[in-house]
């Protein structure tokens, strides 16, 4: 499909998505995997991160795969695939809540809009951002599209 339709294989780059996302692009990444364009392994941080510089010590902070796992309250560890690293902006942003705001002008989260890339508090703010009503909201909707959409394959 056209990058009109994709939005390309950098989140970073997609800010050139309009406000309102036409129901065709989120119909396009209801059909395929995150995997393309998520970016979240230790080559891509390496390859395209800009380390941080530490005030305290000689050492500097960068983005890590260790953001990726997170522990569910009955101890089951998952990964957050609604992750994606861009490349071009040297942040991390969620893909799900991206796609599925209604409308990117009021969507306030900063996982949404500017994406983390202050590394010493990364984990606190996905934990935060996880527990926001944007999140949750959006994360539901892409469950339920994902699983209408996966129904009606198999119905065919």
């Amino acid at each position: 499909m056209a990058n009109a339709i994709t939005g390309g294989n950098d989140i970073g780059l997609w800010a050139v998505w309009p406000a309102n996302i036409p129901e065709k692009m989120r119909e396009y990444w209801l059909k395929h995997e995150t995997g393309s364009f998520q970016h979240c392994d230790e080559k891509s941080f390496l390859k395209h991160d800009v380390p941080q510089h530490r005030k305290d010590r000689n050492l500097s902070r960068k983005c890590t795969a260790s953001l990726i796992p997170r522990q569910n309250h009955n101890g089951e560890e998952v990964d957050r695939s609604c992750l994606c690293f861009s490349p071009s902006q040297t942040c991390v942003k969620c893909f799900t809540c991206r796609l599925m705001c209604a409308d990117k002008t009021k969507c306030a989260h900063f996982l949404i809009r500017k994406g983390i890339f202050d590394w010493k508090h990364a984990l606190e703010r996905l934990r935060s951002h996880e527990h926001s009503m944007e999140y949750i909201d959006g994360a539901i909707t892409f469950s339920r599209r994902c699983n209408n959409h996966h129904e009606g394959l198999i119905r065919n």
